[in-house]
C-alpha cells in the first residue's frame, strides 16, 4: 500500500506522537508510506530522524496544491488533524483518494461546514467510543471505527529524577501528580479542593502538578489563600514527562471532559494506581482499572486518593498494566489501522 499520512501541528502531543508511530509501522511492515508534515515542526525533526520519507509544508493552502497534483499517487490519504482534513476534502474533487480521518478531540463540529466536511472522508477513527457518541450525535454519517492510541513504553531516567526531584523524594513523603494544562476543562479547582482536603487529614505526602495553561495564576493565588505552598507544588511545562511517571505514588485526573486521557495510559505503564473523574473517554478508560469519581466531586477525588495511600492497589494497577501493554500495544494499534485500510483499498461499498 502506497499510503499518505498528514499532520500539520507544529508542537509535539499525544496526536505527534501517535502519527509518528502509524507511518514507522506502516514502513517497518514493508508499505510505501509518506509524511506530510509542518516546516520546522518536532515531527519533522523526528521524523527526520528515523529516515521516514518526510514532505514538509508551510501551510494548509500548499497542503491543497500538493494534494492536487498528488494525491492521486497514493492508495489513501490518512490525515490527523481537523485542518488539514479541510485541505484533503476540498482537493478530492481532483484525485478521488480515499480520505481517512483520525479524531482524538471530543468537541464535535458544530458548523454546517465543518459536519459537511467530517462527512466528506470515506472513513473516520476515534480514540475512545466517547468520541465515536459525540460524532453520531452531531449527525455525522460517515463509518466510524474506535482505534485508540497506542501505548509507549518509555523507561524511567533515575539519573534526571534523582537530579531535578530528589529533593521531594528524599523528604521520604509520597508522591501525588498529575498532569493536565490549567484550563477550565481539566478543572484545576476541584483538584486543588481535594488536596486541600488531603492536607488536612495527613501531611506525609507532596503534590505535583505539570503543566502551564491560562488558570495558572488563579491556582497560584489560590495556593497561597490556603497555605498548601509547601504541598502542592508546580511544576511547569516539562518535557519527556513520561521519563519521571516512576516516582510518582498516586496520579489524579481532574477533567470535566477528555477525548482518552494519554497520561492515564502512562500511569498504567508505570503501574501507578490512578485516580480520575468519569469524564468522556476516562471512564471506558479507567473503569476496573483505576479509581473513578463523578466530575467536579472534590470530595470524592479526596476519598479515593486516601483510599490509594492506604491500600494495596496491586489488583487494579495489575489490570491496568496489563491492558495498556497488549490491548493499546503499539503493534496491536499498527494491525488495527493496517487491516482497517486494506478493508476500505478492497471493499467498494465504503
Amino acid at each position: 500500500m502506497r499510503i499518505l499520512e498528514i499532520n500539520t501541528e507544529r508542537g509535539w502531543r499525544g496526536g505527534e506522537k501517535q502519527t509518528l508511530l502509524t507511518v514507522a509501522g506502516l514502513v517497518s511492515n514493508g508499505h510505501d508510506a509518506t509524511l506530510i508534515c509542518k516546516k520546522g515542526s518536532v515531527l519533522q525533526q523526528k521524523a527526520n530522524d528515523q529516515s521516514i520519507n518526510c514532505i514538509p509544508i508551510q501551510s494548509n493552502f500548499s497542503l491543497f496544491i500538493f494534494l492536487v497534483f498528488n494525491a492521486k499517487k497514493f492508495d489513501l490519504i490518512h490525515t490527523h488533524t481537523s485542518k488539514s482534513l479541510t485541505a484533503c476534502v476540498f482537493s478530492k474533487f481532483f484525485h478521488k483518494t480515499k480520505i481517512v480521518f483520525s479524531r482524538r478531540h471530543y468537541k464535535v463540529p458544530s458548523s454546517r461546514f465543518s459536519k459537511w466536511k467530517y462527512n466528506q472522508a470515506d472513513y473516520i477513527t476515534t480514540v475512545s467510543a466517547y468520541i465515536k457518541d459525540c460524532l453520531l450525535k452531531a449527525a455525522i454519517h460517515t463509518p466510524i471505527q474506535v482505534i485508540h492510541d497506542a501505548s509507549i513504553p518509555v523507561e524511567p531516567n533515575r539519573n534526571r529524577i534523582e537530579k531535578e526531584y530528589g529533593a521531594y523524594l528524599n523528604t521520604g513523603k509520597k508522591i501525588i501528580a498529575t498532569v493536565a494544562a490549567f484550563e477550565t476543562e481539566k478543572d484545576p479547582f476541584t483538584l486543588l479542593e481535594a488536596i486541600d482536603k488531603l492536607s488536612i487529614q495527613r501531611h506525609d505526602f507532596l503534590f505535583l502538578h505539570f503543566g502551564s495553561g491560562r488558570l495558572k495564576a488563579e491556582i497560584q493565588a489560590l495556593i497561597t489563600e490556603k497555605n498548601l505552598q509547601t504541598v502542592y507544588l508546580l511544576q511547569g511545562q516539562t518535557t519527556d514527562i513520561e521519563e519521571l511517571y516512576s516516582m510518582f505514588d498516586v496520579f489524579v485526573m481532574s477533567s470535566l471532559n477528555e477525548g482518552l486521557g494519554s497520561s492515564v495510559i502512562d500511569a498504567f505503564l508505570n503501574n501507578i494506581p490512578v485516580v480520575s473523574t468519569n469524564a468522556g473517554g476516562l471512564n471506558e478508560l479507567v473503569q476496573n482499572r483505576g479509581h473513578l469519581v463523578h466530575v467536579g466531586d472534590a470530595n470524592g477525588l479526596f476519598q479515593a486518593i486516601q483510599y490509594c495511600l492506604n491500600s494495596d492497589n496491586t489488583k487494579l494497577t495489575t489490570n491496568a498494566y496489563f491492558f495498556a501493554s497488549t490491548a493499546l500495544s503499539t503493534e496491536k494499534i499498527q494491525s488495527e489501522y493496517e487491516d482497517l485500510f486494506k478493508q476500505l483499498l478492497t471493499d467498494p461499498t465504503i
